[in-house]
């Protein structure tokens, strides 16, 4: 049996452990991929017929991948880091791990507030070139439909 369990019956797994757990099996996945690749994977017949259904996996587990790393930065509580010298590789860091709960919350919700005043004019910028490519859109429509 792997992962936590209480007399012997299995724990439900964190959303961390499946982020990690998703990572590690697309990592494999995609060293795999690579190795097929380079023998003439792309050439065979069998791949050629599946070429959908592999890409669509594929971008299955990463949109998982995705919806956990949002919710993880949305919480705020839990970062993923990079070792220096194993750039493949990462480790967990949290506030949690060194300092009173109390402590960690508070830093939690200073850095909260400092990504969301970071990030808040980028997301008024985008949207502003949205509505004005939406807008000129819409113009050059019309004026393609009123060109007899």
């Amino acid at each position: 049996m792997f992962g936590p369990s209480i007399l012997g019956k299995p724990l439900k797994p964190s959303s961390l452990s499946r982020e990690l757990c998703l990572r590690g099996r697309l990592t494999k996945v995609m060293k795999e991929y690579r190795r097929l690749k380079s023998i003439g994977m792309l050439g065979w017949p069998a791949y050629k017929e599946e070429r959908d259904n592999i890409n669509r996996l594929i971008q299955i587990i990463r949109t998982s991948i995705a919806a956990y790393k949002q919710r993880r930065l949305e919480a705020g509580l839990f970062y993923f880091r990079r070792y220096t010298d194993r750039p493949h590789k990462s480790w967990i860091y949290s506030h949690l791990f060194y300092m009173p709960l109390k402590k960690a919350l508070k830093r939690r919700k200073r850095e909260m507030k400092k990504r969301r005043e970071i990030l808040a004019p980028s997301y008024n910028k985008d949207y502003a070139h949205m509505v004005v490519y939406t807008i000129a859109s819409i113009i050059l429509g019309c004026i393609i439909l009123l060109i007899p």
